[in-house]
Order: C-alpha cells, then structure tokens, then sequence
C-alpha cells in the first residue's frame, strides 16, 4: 500500500497486487495532482487492467495510464468531461500503433477507469468492466456499468449479480482500449458533488469478482483510511485470489468540500468580471472605428448616400421652366432641363393619318350607290328608252375587300364615268371592278318596276350592261 497526501483535506491510497493464480501483474495504475492550473485543486486517479498474450496485457495497461496522465499534464485547462473522454481515445490509439510495430503484441487491450477531482466536484469516464464506487453514509454506490456479455445478461434479468460473479463468460468484454472497433467512452454522467467522508474506490475486476458489496461496506466503514486498500487486496486474495488485483481510493476531510466550493465561487467571480469588461472593450472599440469610417469624406458610405441623393433629386425635382406650355404642346424635360423643338409632321406621317380616318364601306353605303341607277332605268324606261336593261341575277357583292386588293375609294370620286377597259387587259382582273356594275335584282324594288320587258331582249337570256 502506497499513500499519497496531496493536501491536508484530501488523501489518495492505492494498492495491488498480482493475486494467487497469476505469474505477472498485468494492471497498472496512475495519480497526479494538478497543481500547475490557476484557482483549482485537481486530482486524477487512474486503473487499468490488461489483458492479451505473454505479455502484452502488461504493455497495454502501461501505456494506457501513462497517456492518460501525459495528457492532463500537458493541456490541464480543458473542459473535464472533453478531457477524459479524449484523453482515453488518444490511449487506446497509442495501443493500437504499438500492436501494428511488434506483431507479438497483436490483440493486447485493457480496460480504464479514470476519476478526476476538480473545486469539490468529481468526473469520471470507464471503458471496459472496472468500476468505481462511492461510499456515502454507509451506502455504496457503482458509478459504472460494465461493458460485458454479462452485465446485458443482469440488465435483462436473466441473471443475477452472484451467478454473473461465477458466469463462465464474465471475462468477454465488449469495449476495451487496443481493440479495432470504434471506441466509445462512457461518462459517469452530470458531475456528483464531494460531501465530508466521501470515498471514491476505483478497483479492476480481480475486486469484485472475488467479494460482495456488503464485504467491501464493512472493510471500508470499520478499518482506518491507510489500511483499506490494504485490507480490500487481502480479502480477494483470500476469497481465491484468480486474478491480479489494483485498488485505488479518494478519500475526503470533512472541510474539504466547503474549501473548495468557496474557491470556485471566488473563481467563478474573477472570470465572469474579466469577460464582462472584455466585452465592453471589444464593443466600444467597434463603434469607435464604425464612427470615424463614416465621418470619413472618402468613406464609400458618404460617396454611396452622395450618390443616391443627387439622383433622387435630379428625377424626382426637375427645375421649374418659366413659361406654362399650352395643352395642346406636348414638351418632355430632360435631366439637363432644355426642352426640345417641336416636331412638324411630315408629308408621309400626314398621308398615313388620313389613311386611317379613311373609312371601309358599310352595308348602308352599298344600298345607296346601288339605287343610283336604279333610279336612272326608271326614268328612261317612263320615256320609252331601252338604254336600261334589267341587269342578270347576281350574287350580292361582298362587302368584305378581297386579298391582295387595292382599297376601293371613296364614294366621292365616282362622280365621273368609268373608263371602258380594253378587251387586251391582262388576266388578272382587279376585283373593285365588278363592284361598279348594277346591283343584282333583288335589290331592286318590284313594285317600281315597269311591268313589260322590251321585245328585243328574251327574258331568259342574260344581257350585258351598256357600256357608260
């Protein structure tokens, strides 16, 4: 038994041995106050319990604690829970690099169960089946869940703690450091705060393998604090002894949990200050150096708002002309604020406007030009002329103008008699011609018709309109 007294109110025991059964001690076990970081009293307790071949177990465990404590050492100020859980990962890929370099080492592991005690709180991670303990006003309590076949087995309710101790399969192990699966570090969960008489037992599975709960109550409550390690590796050696055994145990005064919940206070008090007034700093200076880019003449801020004011006012606030300019006068004002010359409409913008007040002829313009000589056979027929034949029955003309034709014009240049087209005309006809002849029949009225046909034209045979 080795006693370390890292202060008045907290003492460290630890104990091992390599049990009746082995020809090595494969466990390993570390301590180390964390003297080095700033407002804390830090203390990390370390068990590893190897296992794989002649000797690698022995290997495996080594180099676990030695990492473990090495890392703490080198970058104390972490976060607790990160620190463990890296710490542990970083172990087990040192082990794997060793098994790769010396093929004899090949399948080593081990399990490890760390506990660090930091400002009156304590965390603790563990992969593999060592456990930790609390003792607390006579009750003893497991910190940890074993990462075996048998512990599903407990949880399941299929067996119970004294048949899983004797369980031929208690040694398979479903987490371990050095293994080629991916790891995964289980925390003891939210940080448990130290009350006065706490003691925080960290033991490999040559403990509790070997004696009951009730075995480890009466050993710790009846025997003084430098004997208890002592008397837990003597009471597995003599319950069978079949494997190595390692127990460490932190133990705390009855002053110390309050010591150091004031320290942290303090702590806590002197980090929160500092952060404030950082803050305000970092704030202050911001607004200073936004104030003088803006008052800056060159700041593009400046030549930005410049920009979009001068713009608004030019399109928005156009300069007041002196003379009102009639309604008729259509003026546009530019951004320079010269008004442009009145534009005179040319010959082929007036030939176009009058174009489109032109007018197509409607049905009621039809019916009146179509009476026009209508009214003529009458008279000539009261005079007993035959100038007026009767015309042939015709299809009413379309009022609608046939494609690729010129427009008809308008009624008032018909006043002057068509001219008589020539017989060698091409044969392309123009289709306006054909509204020039006499209307059909039926527009014209019967009653006002005379009532006998000349003789000299048969009624049967149609006869072309006289030539005007």
């Amino acid at each position: 038994m080795s006693k370390a007294t890292p202060s008045p109110s907290i003492e460290v025991y630890q104990s091992t041995d390599i049990g009746r059964r082995r020809h090595e001690n494969q466990d390993s076990m570390g301590y180390i106050k964390l003297s080095q970081i700033p407002y804390q009293d830090a203390h990390l307790l370390v068990v590893a319990d190897g296992m794989g071949g002649a000797s690698g177990g022995q290997v495996a465990s080594s180099i676990a604690v030695r990492e473990i404590v090495d890392y703490f050492q080198d970058d104390p100020n972490m976060e607790p829970d990160v620190a463990l859980r890296e710490a542990i990962e970083l172990a087990a890929s040192r082990i794997l690099e060793r098994a790769r370099e010396e093929p004899s080492l090949t399948g080593m592991g081990t399990t490890c169960v760390c506990v660090l005690s930091l400002n009156g709180f304590v965390f603790a991670a563990h992969v593999g089946d060592s456990r930790i303990y609390l003792y607390r006003d006579g009750v003893l309590h497991r910190c940890t869940r074993d990462h075996s076949a048998v512990q599903r087995l407990v949880e399941a309710g299929i067996l119970t703690e004294e048949e899983a101790r004797n369980h031929p399969r208690q040694n398979v192990l479903s987490r371990v450091l050095g293994s080629e699966h991916p790891l995964y570090v289980e925390l003891m969960g939210p940080p448990k705060k130290l009350l006065p008489g706490d003691r925080y037992i960290l033991c490999s599975d040559g403990l509790h393998g070997e004696i009951t709960d009730e075995k480890i109550i009466e050993l710790v409550e009846d025997g003084p604090l430098d004997k208890i390690t002592d008397n837990l590796v003597q009471a597995a050696n003599d319950a069978g002894g079949n494997d190595n055994v390692t127990v460490q145990m932190l133990a705390f005064g009855e002053s110390a949990p309050l010591e150091m919940a004031e320290e942290w206070q303090e702590f806590d008090d002197q980090v929160g200050g500092y952060v404030y007034y950082a803050t305000m700093v970092v704030l202050l200076f911001a607004m200073g150096y936004l104030a003088g880019w803006y008052s800056h003449e060159e700041s593009p801020a400046r030549r930005q708002l410049a920009h979009n004011t001068t713009k608004r006012h030019v399109v928005h606030h156009p300069p007041a002309r002196e003379h009102q300019s009639k309604p008729d006068e259509r003026r546009q004002t530019t951004i320079a604020g010269r008004t442009p010359a009145r534009r005179v409409p040319t010959q082929s913008r007036v030939r176009q406007s009058t174009k489109s007040r032109t007018k197509a002829p409607t049905r009621s313009m039809v019916q009146t030009r179509s009476k026009a000589p209508v009214a003529r056979c009458e008279a000539n027929a009261k005079a007993g002329s035959t100038r007026c034949v009767a015309p042939t029955k015709r299809s009413a003309p379309s009022t609608k103008p046939a494609a690729n034709t010129r427009r008809t014009p308008p009624p008032a240049r018909r006043t002057q008699p068509p001219v008589k087209r020539s017989t060698t005309a091409p044969a392309q006809r123009v289709a306006p011609a054909k509204r020039r002849t006499a209307p059909p029949v039926r527009r014209v009225d019967a009653r006002k018709a005379p009532s006998s046909k000349p003789a000299s034209v048969p009624a049967s045979q149609p006869t072309k309109p006289p030539s005007r």
